[in-house]
């Protein structure tokens, strides 16, 4: 019976033990298998693209590849340090082929964006913004993009986002939701743009909730503690200037609210502000 009893008790163990090394084998061949794909599709990306991308891991699931931990490091046109913890992306193997007319959708989890001082005291030219956006549309395939949440860290604090956009045709939408982390008021952002004349990219910004980021972004700028509203027009022109102009209104429900109707252009280069025409009643 005792003989028994062992026999029972070794051939369990030697079961489990086949079953561990399984277990083990297989997560070991997959994550090999996931970093090979990242490998190669990071090579890809670099080739494409010229930013500094890393993709520790990747796979690909029918229609759906999955990129993880994706990092695009920061370079002298445009010093953001991107990550990614998963980029999800969907689109048929024929958009590689003929994008024109092809759907592409990309849903990000867990994005984190850090802007260096420089970019946030000023000085630092939008004109690769410019360039990237320009290059964007002018690809003839449509994109939507989902941005859950994110964050935007800078030298005074951190901004929490949400974004869903989509590109179809020469033109872009976006919707975005900010607030400074932790907060429950946010500022909702809704941008039209396309491409004017082929060199200079026109937004239109429908603004409204609360104005708190701007103390995170420029910490000399006092914002106002009422809600704001309004739209404001942009253009950016080669050079990294932006020509604006726009009406936007502060004050909660039941006060008068304060309006303020303003045309400037600003040099992004040299950090130089110009206002040319304000009225605030």
């Amino acid at each position: 019976m005792r003989t028994l009893l062992r026999r029972r008790v070794t051939v369990s163990a030697a079961v489990a033990c086949v079953v561990v090394a399984v277990a083990a084998g297989t997560a070991w061949y997959l994550l090999s298998e996931e970093r090979r794909m990242g490998s190669a599709v990071e090579r890809v990306l670099v080739a494409r693209t010229g930013w500094p991308i890393t993709v520790p891991r990747a796979t690909w699931h029918g229609r759906r590849l999955i990129l993880r931990d994706v990092r695009v490091a920061p370079r002298p046109e445009l010093p953001l340090d991107i990550r990614v913890r998963q980029l999800e992306i969907e689109a048929g193997i024929m958009v590689l082929v003929a994008p024109a007319g092809r759907a592409v959708s990309i849903v990000a989890t867990s994005a984190s964006i850090t802007l260096p001082e420089s970019s946030v005291s000023g000085g630092s030219s939008v004109e690769p913004l410019r360039s990237l956006l320009l290059a964007f549309l002018g690809w003839p395939g449509d994109l939507e993009i989902r941005a859950e949440s994110g964050e935007l860290h800078t030298p005074r604090g951190i901004l929490a986002f949400d974004l869903a956009g989509a590109k179809q045709g020469p033109g872009l939408t976006l919707a975005l939701t900010v607030a400074p982390r932790g907060e429950r008021e946010p500022l909702r952002l809704s941008v039209r743009g396309a491409a004017a004349l082929g060199r200079s990219l026109d937004l239109a910004v429908d603004v409204a909730g609360s104005p708190r980021i701007v103390a995170v972004l420029w910490p000399s700028v006092t914002p106002p503690a009422s809600p704001v509203a309004g739209r404001v027009q942009l253009q950016i022109v080669t050079g990294g200037v932006i020509s604006a102009y726009g009406r936007l209104s502060f004050g909660a429900n039941g006060q008068s609210p304060t309006a303020l109707d303003f045309t400037s252009r600003y040099d992004s280069i040299s950090g130089e502000l110009s206002v040319s025409r304000y009225s605030l009643r």
